[in-house]
C-alpha cells in the first residue's frame, strides 16, 4: 500500500514500545503538510498484522515545538535509537532533538552545530547519531 508522506526525513528501526512484546518494526517520520509551520513527529509499527479482531499496531504522534529564533527549520535526519528507546531528529539549523519512543514526547532540544548540517547517520557503537556540518 503507497501513502504520499508530506515531511522531510523518515527511518526504520526495531525497538522495543513496551514491556510485553518484543521489538516493534517501526518506521518514524517528521511532517510538515505543504502551507503550514506545524511540524509533527509520527512513529508507527508497520509489520504488525492488521485486521478485523486483531489489537491496532503502535502508532503515536505529537507535534514538535521548533525553537523560537528558527521556526521554519526542518529535519535533515532522524534515527531510532535500538540501544535507548528514542529517536533522534537533527535539524539543517543545526538542532538535536530527542524523543521517547513510545510516547513521541520530546526530551531535548538543543543546538549542537552553529553551522548547517548536512548529513548524519545513526552509530551502532554508541546507539547515538553522528553528523556532519559544512565546515
Amino acid at each position: 500500500q503507497q501513502q504520499l508522506l508530506e515531511g522531510h526525513a523518515g527511518c526504520f528501526g526495531n525497538v522495543l514500545t513496551n514491556d510485553t512484546e518484543g521489538p516493534a518494526g517501526l518506521f518514524a517520520f517528521q511532517e510538515r503538510k505543504q502551507g503550514t509551520t506545524t511540524t509533527k513527529l509520527h512513529i508507527m509499527d508497520v509489520t504488525k498484522a492488521r485486521g478485523e479482531g486483531i489489537p491496532p499496531p503502535f502508532k503515536v504522534n505529537s507535534e514538535i515545538q521548533m525553537p523560537p529564533d528558527a521556526p521554519s527549520d526542518f529535519a535533515v535526519a532522524l534515527h531510532l535509537s535500538e540501544k535507548h528507546g528514542v529517536v533522534f531528529m537533527v535539524t539543517k539549523a543545526g538542532f538535536l532533538f530527542i524523543f521517547d519512543v513510545a510516547s513521541a514526547t520530546m526530551l531535548v532540544r538543543t543546538k549542537v552545530s552553529q553551522e548547517t548540517i548536512f548529513i548524519s547517520t545513526y552509530s551502532a557503537l554508541s546507539g547515538g547519531c553522528i553528523f556532519v556540518n559544512r565546515k
